[in-house]
C-alpha cells in the first residue's frame, strides 16, 4: 500500500459518509417519522431542519426515535467516531504523517475499519428501507430499479438482511 492509495481510501470514506448521511436523513423523514402527520408543511420543515446538519444530528435523532441492538449501537458509534477523527481530527489518527510504511500501514488499517463500518451500516439501513416499503407497499422496488448491475450482489445481500432488521431495531419504549 502507498500513501496514493491511502488518500483515495480516505475520499473514499468520505464519499460512503456521505451516502449514509442522504440515508439516514431519507429514514429521518419517510421510515423512522417523529410523529406528526406528513403534510407539505411538515415535510417542508423536515428540509429545512436536515439541511446542513452534521452526520452527528442524525445518529442522535436515530436514537432518539428507536432503539438499537448493542451490535448496531456499537457499530453507530465507533463509526461515528472514527469520521469524526478522519474529517476533524485527523492528526489524531494514529500515523496521520503518511511518512513512512509503518505510519501508512496505521492509517490503512484505521480506514479500513471506517470503511467496513460505514458500508456495514449502509447495507443495514438500505434492509430497513427495504422492509419498511415491504411492510408499507410504498415503492416497492425501487432499489432494483436505481441498482446499478454491477452491484446487484450488494442488492441481494440488502433484501436477505430486511429480513431480519427487527432483530436490530426495536420501538421506542
Amino acid at each position: 500500500m502507498t500513501r496514493d492509495d491511502v488518500l483515495k481510501m480516505v475520499g473514499e470514506a468520505v464519499l460512503c459518509s456521505q451516502a449514509l448521511d442522504a440515508l439516514l436523513d431519507l429514514i429521518l423523514t419517510w421510515v423512522l417519522q417523529d410523529g406528526k402527520p406528513m403534510t407539505k408543511d411538515h415535510f417542508s420543515k423536515i428540509q429545512s431542519l436536515h439541511h446542513r446538519k452534521p452526520l452527528g444530528f442524525f445518529f442522535a435523532e436515530m436514537k432518539k426515535r428507536a432503539d438499537y441492538s448493542p451490535v448496531l449501537k456499537d457499530t453507530f458509534d465507533r463509526f461515528l467516531e472514527n469520521r469524526n477523527r478522519l474529517v476533524h481530527r485527523f492528526h489524531d489518527v494514529d500515523g496521520h504523517q503518511l511518512s513512512s510504511d509503518d505510519d501508512i500501514a496505521k492509517v490503512s488499517q484505521f480506514l479500513s475499519v471506517l470503511l467496513q463500518d460505514t458500508w456495514n451500516l449502509i447495507k443495514f439501513f438500505s434492509a430497513l428501507i427495504v422492509a419498511w416499503q415491504e411492510q408499507t407497499g410504498v415503492d416497492k422496488g425501487s432499489l432494483d430499479r436505481m441498482m446499478p448491475p454491477e452491484l446487484q450482489s450488494v442488492l441481494q445481500e440488502i433484501k436477505v438482511m430486511s429480513g431480519f432488521v427487527d432483530e436490530f431495531v426495536f420501538p421506542k419504549g
